[in-house]
């Protein structure tokens, strides 16, 4: 699998970790001639690349986030193991914490945990340099609870420690075989002889950790802890939040102790647990739990609940985040039994692929990747209904904020179709979105919550739930003021981002596809309807659009040069782009006139007017045939001029709807005029 990361300002980033550090220097050419590097392969934002990092880094980056790295590791080993934790940092972190050999060095000396209870251990002492450099030393990497040291120290004194507490080893035991030796006597120390209560064999692993804070099935909170103790991490449910506390004595389990045999570094270890922790941390039965368990088939019973066991994390996750949102905002509609119900039901069908779950008749549970969004259907309304999507007005019950949830409508024939518009929507705009440092871009549609379903088969239809907008620029009047030219403003700007960077073509630009969005005590306007865009390059095709936002002109040259050529691929895309130009400028045209077009036409009508091309005053006075604007007309400034709108912006617009793409100014050069007019209004717009 690929690593993705973030490269800014010298560094990677990688998002998909939840560790200390998250962040490693790249280091200079120079650097790379002089130190031991490690090739990564990296997936950024548009593309792959390789980069070199300083092996010295490597080993910091995974000390920093609780990996005991081998001194003795090879590069191919180091470079293993950086990949592993990036891809799976809490099963990676759980594989390795259990080797963290802990302990304090105080005064030149190093006393290891696992003698913390000998009062006559003298410690290990920290070889000088002389030592270092004329006697045989081992390097003993020290977890002291908070980061972790690499220390020298001499072979011989380091074997004399282990044999002052009865653990002997061969003289021509290699070092890594007496660290690995080291490390296996913390997990060793507990075994013991374990025989009152009849043992059940786990498949899983010890790990040196904090008590993670969780929820039982009830939803009720399971407290935390920040003592590093010994934690039990099954194999059906890997994860730190569902580890479980061992104990070496049954007696220090206050009541419904458990025998568990573990195998480690081929020894079996014995501990105890408690089963009414097992209970709450897995949402398991404690019946069943305790039935399993005194037949010693534990193990067997949690193999059952594999599937369960696999959504668990999931559940946990989304649940913390429902509930704090929901204690925060100070709502009580849904209580923490029922929240979480509801949500294991949802993260099942999930796991499952069936059609969104509708629990107590009311609800349905949509997925952004693992992040769920729950929507109450009772509050719903019919809101708009296209050719083939109807959008609904519903609400969150978590927040009580209003949401647009839009479905295909079952009585559009070509559901397929339908089917396509709704996931490029949610694709594109998430693609849009991506990478940049606001996270939304200024008068681009906010990113799609959640998509559901759009697989073939009976009862799967799409669901995409969408943040909610008062209404688009053709329904809703908009007062023609600075108010007005800000918010355009900020869509041409967001739009002319989405050129540079993404090779963005919308093709279907028109108030209708303008969402209104309320700031505060202003408003924004969004660009939306992605569900035809495309980012230029190789896509061909007129795709969705207008006609009367799609000039004649401008339809002869891309039919011209849509062949599928590639020389005649550049020509298509910048065609493309100023038929998006034009359609932005008649659209701003539309709201700052009140609902007029830049061109007071008539249409064609060809028993009046004759064949189209026969009289150049037909051209000017109608439309084009289909409706779309001619090749020649007069714009109209009256409109814009009696709405007291300035100079600067009606000539703006004048030269973005010129029906001539010849002559028609581009995105940038239309950027660049705006820019001018809000500078001089001191509110200029920077988005790269």
């Amino acid at each position: 699998m690929n690593l993705f990361g973030i490269y800014e300002a010298g560094y990677l980033m990688f998002k998909n970790t939840n560790c200390h550090q998250n962040t490693i220097r790249v280091p200079t050419m120079i650097e790379c001639l002089f130190f031991n590097t490690i090739e990564l392969k990296i997936e950024l934002e548009n593309r792959m690349k390789f980069f070199y990092l300083k092996t010295r880094d490597v080993v910091k980056f995974l000390e920093k986030n609780e990996i005991d790295v081998s001194p003795y590791a090879s590069e191919l080993e180091l470079t293993h193991l950086f990949h592993q934790y990036i891809l799976y940092p809490q099963e990676i972190k759980a594989k390795y914490s259990q080797h963290l050999i802990s302990g304090k060095c105080l005064k030149g000396r190093i006393k290891l945990d696992i003698w913390k209870l000998d009062a006559d251990d003298t410690g290990i002492k920290v070889a000088n340099l002389f030592e270092w450099l004329f006697t045989n030393t081992v390097k003993l990497p020290l977890w002291d609870g908070e980061k972790m040291t690499t220390y020298t120290v001499k072979r011989d004194e380091l074997i004399d420690n282990l044999k002052n507490h009865h653990v002997f080893v061969d003289w021509q035991i290699s070092d890594e075989g007496l660290l690995h030796k080291i490390r296996s006597l913390a997990i060793q120390s507990l075994a013991g002889s374990k025989v009152d209560l009849i043992a059940n064999a786990l498949l899983g692993n010890f790990v040196h950790m904090s008590t993670v804070s969780s929820f039982t099935k009830e939803g009720k909170e399971l407290k935390g802890g920040s003592e590093k103790e010994l934690h039990f991490i099954s194999s059906w449910a890997p994860t730190p939040i569902l580890a479980i506390k061992i104990y070496e004595k049954k007696n220090e389990v206050s009541q419904n102790p458990i025998l568990i045999t573990v195998l480690q570094k081929n020894e079996p270890v014995s501990v105890y647990i408690d089963a009414n922790e097992l209970a709450q941390r897995l949402h398991l039965s404690l019946e069943k739990i305790e039935e399993y368990a005194k037949k010693g088939e534990l193990e067997a019973y949690l193999s059952s609940k594999e599937d369960q066991l696999a959504c668990l994390e999931t559940v946990l996750a989304n649940y913390k985040r429902l509930f704090k949102k929901q204690r925060l905002l100070g709502r009580t509609s849904l209580s923490p039994e029922k929240l979480m119900k509801m949500i294991h039901a949802f993260v099942k069908s999930m796991r499952v692929g069936d059609p969104p779950v509708l629990v107590a008749k009311k609800y349905i549970g949509l997925f952004r990747g693992k992040k769920l969004h729950i929507v109450d259907m009772t509050v719903k309304k019919t809101i708009n209904q296209g050719a083939f999507i109807e959008a609904l007005s519903v609400q969150n019950p978590v927040s009580g904020r209003p949401k647009v949830l839009k479905i295909i409508r079952t009585d559009f024939p070509k559901a397929e179709l339908a089917r396509h518009a709704l996931k490029n929507e949610y694709d594109f705009l998430h693609k849009l979105h991506r990478g940049f440092r606001g996270k939304k871009i200024p008068g681009i549609q906010k990113a799609p919550h959640a998509i559901s379903n759009l697989s073939k088969g009976k009862g799967k239809e799409g669901f995409l739930l969408t943040p909610q907008y008062i209404g688009d620029a053709f329904d809703n009047e908009i007062v023609p003021d600075e108010k007005a030219i800000q918010a355009l403003y900020k869509l041409l700007k967001g739009f002319e981002y989405c050129v540079k960077k993404k090779n963005l073509g919308h093709g279907d630009i028109k108030p209708e596809n303008m969402l209104i969005r309320e700031v505060g005590q202003a408003y924004e306007i969004d660009l939306s309807d992605f569900g035809g865009a495309r980012f230029l390059g190789k896509a061909r095709g007129l795709g969705i659009f207008s006609v009367n936002y799609f000039p004649y002109n401008d339809l002869l040259l891309l039919r011209e040069y849509d062949t599928g050529v590639p020389e005649d691929q550049e020509l298509f895309d910048a065609y493309f782009r100023l038929k998006d130009v034009y359609a932005l400028g008649s659209s701003m045209y539309f709201i700052l006139s009140g609902g007029y077009e830049p061109y007071h036409l008539r249409e064609y009508n060809r028993a009046l007017d004759g064949p189209y091309n026969d009289e150049f005053i037909v051209r000017r006075k109608t439309f084009a045939p289909g409706g779309h604007p001619p090749p020649e007309a007069n714009f109209n400034r009256e409109l814009l001029l009696k709405n007291k709108i300035p100079l600067e912006i009606i000539d703006l617009i004048e030269k973005m709807v010129n029906l001539n793409p010849d002559e028609r100014i581009n995105i940038y050069e239309a950027a660049k005029i705006f820019d001018a007019y809000m500078d001089s209004k001191g509110k200029k717009l920077t988005l790269y």
